[in-house]
């Protein structure tokens, strides 16, 4: 069961300028853009900010980092519930 008041927290906060970069980068999993090295040429951020954010999203639950079965040195992100439940909220999806 989703704790919709957690999911409505989290929501607010990806409207702050400051942690865009962590609503793109969910919205951009969710769009098979699923490693980082695959965002960080999408996007304008730094790798540094990329690879931090994703750890605070992974941290938080919204990500999660699994080995490529075809190539074990890459690393496949993907969204958890919770997060489709904050792009939803949202109206990114």
């Amino acid at each position: 069961m989703i704790n919709l008041t957690h999911i409505q927290d989290v929501a607010l906060l990806l409207r702050e300028p400051a942690l865009s970069a962590k609503a793109e980068i969910l919205l951009f999993i969710r769009s098979s853009q699923n490693t980082a090295s695959q965002i960080i040429r999408l996007t304008a951020y730094s790798s540094a900010t990329i690879d931090n954010a994703i750890a605070e999203l992974i941290d938080h639950g919204f990500v999660t980092r699994e080995p490529d079965p075809q190539d074990r040195r890459r690393k496949i992100l993907s969204l958890t519930f919770h997060a489709e439940g904050v792009l939803k909220l949202q109206g990114l999806v």
